[in-house]
């Protein structure tokens, strides 16, 4: 048998143990990542922020900026895995994100855009 065959039928392995790869720490800064899942975006569409947009790492600033002149718009931001059974509350009248919804509605209608 050949050094080719003898790899074959026996071949090395390198049974040295793997090390895990570490996982970076979150920012911990006031503009940081608050949810540990994807969230998605539940309210209505407005300028520079379309319904049903999904964030996985942190909102750009222009959706901070957006959070800050509508306090309610951070509220309409769902965790993904929670979308199906949270997205009819919007329509739903007297829940929180219903009123939320409609806050958004309300304060785009009196900037004209947002």
């Amino acid at each position: 048998m050949n050094e080719i065959q003898e790899e074959i039928l026996n071949p090395k392995v390198d049974k040295t143990p793997r090390k895990k790869k570490e996982k970076p720490e979150s920012d911990k800064s006031p503009n940081a990542w608050e949810y540990e899942t994807a969230v998605i975006y539940v309210g209505p569409t407005i300028p520079k922020l379309a319904r049903y947009t999904t964030f996985r790492a942190g909102f750009p600033r222009q959706i901070q900026k957006l959070m800050g002149q509508i306090p309610e718009l951070k509220d309409l931001f769902v965790p993904v895995p929670e979308f199906p059974k949270l997205r009819l509350q919007t329509e739903t009248v007297g829940t929180p994100l219903h009123a939320a919804y409609q806050a958004v509605l309300f304060a785009q209608t009196q900037k004209g855009s947002v």
